[in-house]
């Protein structure tokens, strides 16, 4: 019995912080995708959207294979979700910045002080104590 129960308990532990990884990446996904409704759902159009600092996973400590959320998939969440009204979809990254972020381009605070006066761009930042997204209009 005490044989059984030391194998079976770090299997029972290591399943349950997967569980929690994967609810905390689809809570992240929902977040995510609700704010960009909330905030677009009237002008998208034509605008260009900027993503800068979106994670690409979630990793627990007790864990070597990560949730992956935005490594693949954002502007097809957008689609599922009717959001695809949109001229382009660009993930940033924000030069310096340590977590691992889904990105096509790495960008300066100079680079990203450029696209915000521009009236035909939409831009969020990922806020990981909210655990979503924020629209950002200056600095």
């Amino acid at each position: 019995f005490i044989l059984m129960l030391a194998i079976v308990a770090p299997g029972i532990s290591y399943i349950n912080d997967r569980k929690n990884e994967w609810h905390n990446s689809s809570v992240i996904v929902r977040n995510v995708v609700q704010t960009i409704n909330k905030s677009t759902s009237n002008f998208l159009k034509g605008k260009n959207l900027f993503f800068i600092n979106i994670p690409d996973n979630v990793l627990s400590p007790n864990s070597f294979f990560p949730s992956y959320i935005f490594r693949n998939g954002l502007k097809e969440a957008m689609e599922l979700f009717g959001m695809n009204q949109a001229a382009s979809v660009k993930l940033l990254k924000l030069k310096g910045v340590k977590w691992q972020c889904a990105y096509e381009f790495e960008i300066s605070i100079e680079d990203l002080k450029t696209l915000l006066p521009d009236k035909e761009n939409i831009v969020f930042i990922f806020d990981p104590m909210k655990g979503t997204i924020v629209r950002i209009s200056k600095l």
